[in-house]
């Protein structure tokens, strides 16, 4: 049984911060095409439809990549805080146990 006792910060910001930007950009690229199908259906909009679609193109992408962006520094902050926290945790109590399986190669 091995033992974390302590988790290097920066690793673990650029890695929730990774993971935060995707699940942001996903999320909002989903919150698009409802939108976007949701003005299509209930036929809300004012202008051609052509101009309608890729005016709406232009912002999802202006709006997705910010948002994911935004989502990926909220991530990493949260990353930094948690890791600075399990280190302190670490020292009172003990870190997390795992077991490692060796692998056997023939």
């Amino acid at each position: 049984m091995k033992e974390i006792k302590r988790i290097k910060l920066l690793s673990l910001a650029n890695m929730a911060g990774a993971i935060y930007f995707v699940i942001g950009g996903t999320i909002s690229f989903a919150v698009y095409i409802f939108s976007l199908a949701n003005s299509l259906i209930s036929g809300n909009f004012l202008a051609p439809l052509w101009k309608f679609i890729l005016f709406n193109f232009g912002i999802a992408l202006w709006i997705g990549f910010y948002s994911a962006l935004l989502t990926g520094i909220i991530g990493w902050l949260l990353g930094l805080i948690s890791g600075w926290l399990y280190n302190i945790f670490t020292k009172k109590i003990g870190g997390l146990k795992i077991e490692l399986e060796e692998e056997v190669k023939v």
